[in-house]
């Protein structure tokens, strides 16, 4: 895929947070999907030449103190244009080679390669053409945010110590709290003396506070306590401190009930909204 923004740089991706440190390969089992039963796989192909940042960090360029890469420099649209020539001269050849192949996205930036959807049958044939570098999986994530609690360490807290916080109020500062999420159900829970406050339309007996503080600019949606098209990160945050066991995980598309995904349900959180409360200046 191709874009050209005034500029752009490459960082590393953090993997160590506190004493965590997230290793770069885990060991897990590759689920087929399950619309394989087609007899067609989707791969990426690699192809020759050097992605765009590879080819940069040789140049001379990469030697000055900023070592941006920038995609609008007159150097890096000629690398591009280079790259895109070869690619469309690899994808001619794919097809007359294997004509049931399909081409999806391109890659010229981090990665000099395609998308490719063919028979499965086919792959000998495609591992064979002598533009092929290398044949990458093409593997669909999911976010698996059931285990929060155990990474925090409240699983043992519990086991150790009995404490499961009961009768505390929390209060989260985030993107809003999503009150009719299963993580945060109101089942068995009264509000307490004095509550609920603030948006009334958005609190329950487990979540018995909703304000939002919405700063210059922030529209219609950066004045409602929750804004369910865009907000998790409150919800899963709340659903670790506070969360039902056994309720599914905020924010996961694949989200399966998983015992112990969150501290029991005695513990009732206060729900505040700050996303979209200030902006920052360009």
């Amino acid at each position: 895929m191709s874009a050209f923004p005034a500029g752009a740089s490459l960082v590393h991706i953090k993997r160590t947070f506190g004493d965590v440190t997230v290793p770069r390969v885990r060991t897990g089992k590759l689920t087929i999907p399950r619309d394989q039963a087609s007899g067609r796989v989707r791969v990426i192909v690699g192809l020759r030449l050097p992605p765009l940042a590879a080819s940069y960090r040789r140049s001379f360029a990469a030697s000055r103190p900023t070592r941006r890469l920038d995609l609008a420099s007159e150097s890096s649209r000629r690398y591009l244009a280079r790259v895109v020539a070869s690619q469309r001269v690899a994808a001619g050849q794919l097809l007359r080679a294997i004509p049931e192949a399909r081409i999806g996205r391109r890659f010229q930036v981090v990665l000099d390669g395609l998308t490719v959807s063919l028979p499965v049958t086919k792959l000998p044939a495609l591992a064979r053409l002598g533009f092929v570098r290398k044949i990458y999986p093409s593997i669909q994530y999911h976010l698996s945010t059931s285990t929060s609690p155990s990474v925090i360490g409240a699983t043992e807290l519990q086991t150790l110590t009995g404490a499961k916080g009961d009768g505390m109020k929390i209060g989260i500062v985030d993107d809003g709290v999503d009150s009719t999420n299963p993580f945060l159900s109101p089942a068995g829970y009264s509000y307490p003396p004095g509550f609920p406050k603030g948006g009334l339309k958005w609190t329950t007996p487990k979540v018995i506070v909703a304000r939002a503080f919405p700063g210059p600019h922030s529209g219609r949606l950066g004045r409602l306590p929750i804004d369910r098209s865009a907000s998790f990160h409150a919800t899963h945050v709340a659903g670790i401190a506070a969360g039902d066991s056994g309720t599914c995980s905020a924010g996961s598309p694949s989200c399966r009930a998983s015992p112990g995904s969150g501290p029991p349900s005695t513990i009732t959180p206060l729900a505040s909204r700050a996303r979209r409360s200030t902006r920052l200046p360009p």
